[in-house]
């Protein structure tokens, strides 16, 4: 049944119409109907974040997930809680991009309550496990939020963050920011299979025990960030 539906991907309308036939269809028609999403004010379809953060069974069926959503768009506002739930009950992802307010990193931890969904702090309730999830692209910058996240994905193989700086960088005057150093860890145990990686030069560092393969940087990355891997020093040979 699959194979039959499988022509339909691409038409939505058709699949709808699949899965209101029988009990049979529903099920495999709906599976192939969630499996992969682009949500976009421009698509009109952002409603169906509030459809899957209160359906857990659509929730599980998606497979690639992307979303855009206008920060500058007051309506978005309510949508940023409806998707982090919808985020905790997507287990099953291979493929995740996030187009949203860079302030919104409390997206990826689990709901806490009202009050602290917008915690600085990492959450203390489990966070999701994302063990399918290949592809990770956000415009976050490096936070608690975004580390307890990838903590639970330890099949991604590419990583793509925003060139922003962190929390506590842009919290200080640009004049006052010290010389860049290398603050940021990421444990070894986290990430182990990743093999690209496109962000900020100071996350660099602390990925090299990874089996990357392709690295674009934005920033500059000073050889002092390197030191601590044996890189060579200043005045050596550096091809």
């Amino acid at each position: 049944i699959d194979a039959c539906l499988s022509p339909l991907t691409l038409n939505h309308r058709a699949l709808a119409a699949v899965a209101r036939t029988s009990c049979l269809l529903n099920t495999c028609a709906t599976r192939i109907l969630y499996r992969h999403l682009s949500l976009s004010a421009y698509a009109k379809n952002l409603p169906l974040i509030s459809l899957l953060s209160n359906h857990p069974h659509l929730a599980a069926h998606v497979r690639t997930f992307s979303v855009y959503l206008d920060d500058a768009d007051p309506a978005a506002v309510p949508t940023y809680s409806d998707l982090q739930r919808a985020l905790g009950l997507m287990t099953n992802l291979m493929s995740l991009a996030l187009y949203v307010d860079a302030s919104a990193s409390w997206i990826l931890s689990p709901p806490q309550g009202e009050n602290s969904q917008k915690s600085d702090g990492i959450p203390s309730s489990g966070p999701a496990f994302y063990p399918r999830l290949e592809h990770l692209t956000c415009n976050f910058p490096f936070d608690a939020h975004l580390a307890s996240f990838l903590a639970q994905t330890p099949a991604l193989i590419s990583l793509t963050l925003a060139s922003l700086l962190s929390d506590s960088d842009m919290e200080s005057d640009p004049q006052d920011l010290p010389t860049p150093k290398c603050h940021i860890h990421i444990p070894t145990s986290h990430i182990p299979l990743l093999e690209g990686y496109t962000g900020p030069a100071d996350l660099f560092p602390t990925l090299l025990s990874r089996p990357l393969r392709a690295v674009h940087l934005s920033g500059d990355l000073a050889l002092d960030f390197l030191s601590v891997t044996g890189a060579p020093s200043a005045g050596g040979a550096v091809p």
